[in-house]
């Protein structure tokens, strides 16, 4: 799943998302869009931004295979 949202946590079993900034996603487009408007002529931009896997029950270690 994305964005660790509330429903991740009442599925069963409970599903492993993506937590993410949606404020600084949100305020990085704005000023991306704004620079964009005033130079059109521009390049594009792209930006990644950091993540956090928040793991619940839906993952699981594998067993090593036994050599």
């Amino acid at each position: 799943g994305f964005d660790n949202l509330e429903i991740c946590c009442q599925l069963t079993p409970q599903l492993t998302t993506i937590a993410q900034d949606l404020r600084k996603k949100a305020e990085l487009t704005v000023d991306i869009l704004f620079r964009r408007l005033r130079a059109p002529d521009s390049p594009f931009e792209s930006r990644i931004l950091d993540v956090s896997l928040v793991e619940r029950n839906s993952v699981q270690s594998r067993p090593c295979p036994i050599p």
